[in-house]
């Protein structure tokens, strides 16, 4: 329907437009967020990026604030599978230089 059709009062149309805006913004979220997860994976060289970038989209919540609490809140999580990671690098690297074959990966996380 072309601008001219709406004959609507200014809240309605403002109501419309904001959830408009809302869809969007989630969207360039979701999207930078997947762009960002995918790259940060491909440079630390992990076996399955894509599910970086599945996750960076599952996580996104609606609102960006709410985005932002949850990952405080998983804050200690993260930097435990960072750990982790960069553990099992270092012992790849080392038995690499070696020629030994590595050891099994230890988890920090329980």
């Amino acid at each position: 329907m072309p601008p001219s059709e709406w004959r609507l009062d200014d809240h309605a149309l403002t109501a419309s437009r904001s959830l408009d805006l809302d869809g969007v913004r989630l969207a360039v979220r979701a999207a930078l967020s997947a762009a960002l997860a995918l790259a940060i994976a491909q440079l630390a060289r992990l076996p399955s990026p894509v599910f970086a970038m599945i996750g960076a989209v599952i996580v996104t919540d609606l609102s960006a604030a709410e985005t932002r609490r949850v990952a405080e809140r998983y804050e200690a999580l993260w930097r435990r599978v960072t750990g982790t990671t960069l553990l099992e690098q270092r012992d790849k690297a080392t038995a690499a230089a070696t020629n030994k074959k590595p050891a099994a990966a230890t988890s920090a996380i329980a």
